[in-house]
């Protein structure tokens, strides 16, 4: 069983109320578990169930809870930080983040985790998790499931609406529909649909 890492910044996905506002980790990571398949830190359903923990985003020993637009350069390190410090104990990581600065995040955490064995995952939504329709849940279990059985994928990349893109190659398209990110000029990494498809020949050598 592998073990995947999420680290929880903050952004749309975490989000609750009217008008909304991030929920701390902890209520969060209770929401999580009480999506169908995801109960008791697993991704249930699969062949090989994944483990995943949920942990927040801190800063000198504070938690932090972040919307997109507050992400700067210094969480850039601090999270890179944090993904490391926890390196060793994990197969695959996630990270839950808004989307407006998600490609600025991802393309900065390329270049300050270089030499990577194992996937850093960003992803998060357009709508929260805690709404009734969401592309959260998808892009969730998305992220788990390739940071999880993916072992050849070594880079950071964005995971959203099925497709898994190189981190430093995503921007962000539209502010509206479920499809959010693109690579205009580099391929994705991989689709999933019904079982993940991954370009081999385009992944960076482990």
């Amino acid at each position: 069983m592998s073990n995947v890492y999420v680290l929880y910044t903050g952004g749309t996905i975490g989000c609750i109320g009217k008008p909304l506002a991030p929920m701390p980790a902890s209520q969060f990571a209770q929401l999580v578990a009480s999506m169908p398949g995801l109960a008791q830190g697993q991704v249930a359903g699969l062949d090989v169930p994944i483990q995943f923990t949920i942990e927040p985003y801190t800063v000198g020993g504070q938690v932090q809870t972040l919307d997109s637009s507050n992400m700067n350069p210094a969480d850039w390190v601090n999270i890179a930080i944090q993904l490391a410090a926890n390196y060793a104990k994990y197969d695959g990581f996630v990270v839950l983040h808004g989307t407006d600065t998600m490609g600025f995040t991802a393309s900065a955490l390329s270049f300050l985790l270089q030499g990577l064995s194992k996937p850093v995952i960003l992803t998060g939504s357009q709508i929260p998790l805690s709404s009734t329709l969401n592309d959260a849940l998808p892009n969730l279990v998305g992220a788990i499931t390739l940071a999880g059985k993916q072992p050849a994928l070594a880079e950071v990349c964005i995971y959203f609406d099925s497709l898994l893109l190189r981190g430093n190659r995503a921007v962000k398209v539209n502010a509206n529909q479920f499809a959010a990110f693109n690579s205009p000029n580099y391929p994705p990494l991989a689709t999933v649909g019904t079982i993940p498809t991954v370009n081999t020949a385009l992944l960076l050598p482990i």
